[in-house]
């Protein structure tokens, strides 16, 4: 369970999450319960979301290491707040319950600073969110070449190269950063709306998110990491430290993933696929998560 509850952060009642349906790391939508992974323990669990997320956080400045969300089926559920936070980290930033002392003029429960440089950044408020995604915004690099955004003309591309598209994909962002998408009913695009927070990175495509001009900024969750290979539990021995590519998550739906956690599909240079743990993946900079002894003789990944 979550340490003794003193680094807890209480999210605020109104949702974070712009996305209309949140989604798992291989597109579909997430079941409740979430389960909140840490030090190869999930016994931290809730039905909402943002209570996991507040978990998450907490446990994370616990000291807690490959802190990570996953929904009922085992695939990990991640969303625009938390890939701001996981780069704030990965740069040295906190964000977490306030300090007295940081900002002592502005009112607010939680910030986020350097805490190597007194002097530096550093934003105080009471929703923890806002302040992740702020902070995001001012500290990390904009996207490269001056965040001009390749987008794709449907109306100049030949009836073959539009039949290509698939309803609803990205093609680029307006002057407003409204999301253009294509209609593949009509075979028009249109402006869903939608800013990429409220999509979600996670859950563009890779040839999405160089048309965002986002492929160096965001990394898609599963498919297209490489790695070598740990082989453990006995399984693979042979493939042990051999390069791999990640092709994405196992569905859940084929094994105990209530008990093991997530699973990955991979394949190596000679074409062969198998299924991996995450920890025998981790080189490709997926969350590690304990596997269950009963996974490990219940479930032979092939």
């Amino acid at each position: 369970m979550l340490g003794n509850g003193s680094n807890y952060i209480e999210q605020p009642t109104k949702s974070h999450d712009k996305v209309t349906t949140l989604k798992n790391a291989i597109g579909q939508d997430a079941a409740k319960p979430f389960y909140i992974w840490a030090n190869d323990d999930c016994a931290n669990k809730c039905e909402s979301f943002e209570e996991a997320k507040a978990i998450r956080l907490s446990l994370f400045n616990e000291g807690g290491e490959f802190v990570h969300i996953v929904d009922a089926d085992g695939v990990e559920v991640v969303d625009s707040e938390i890939e701001a936070h996981e780069a704030l980290a990965k740069a040295g930033y906190f964000v977490g319950t306030r300090n007295p002392e940081v900002k002592p003029e502005v009112p607010g429960a939680f910030m986020v600073n350097d805490p190597q440089d007194p002097d530096g950044f550093a934003i105080v408020g009471d929703d923890i969110a806002s302040l992740i995604l702020e902070a995001r915004d001012h500290l990390l690099d904009p996207a490269p070449g001056g965040g001009d955004v390749n987008c794709v003309d449907p109306s100049t591309s030949t009836a073959e190269a539009g039949s290509s598209l698939v309803d609803g994909e990205v093609l680029g962002q307006d002057a407003d950063g409204g999301l253009v998408q294509w209609n593949s009913t009509d075979g028009v695009s249109y402006n869903s709306g939608q800013t990429v927070e409220d999509f979600g990175a996670s859950n563009l495509t890779e040839a999405e998110l160089k048309r965002l001009n986002l492929s160096t900024s965001f990394e898609h969750p599963s498919g297209g990491k490489t790695g070598n290979l740990a082989a453990r539990y006995g399984q693979h021995a042979e493939r042990d430290g051999q390069h791999f590519t990640l092709l994405g998550a196992v569905d859940p739906k084929t094994y105990d993933s209530h008990e093991c956690g997530p699973m990955y599909s991979i394949r190596f240079v000679d074409g062969v696929e198998i299924e991996a743990w995450p920890e025998e993946v981790a080189s490709a900079g997926l969350a590690q998560s304990q596997v269950d002894p009963l996974c490990q003789s219940g479930h032979n990944p092939t």
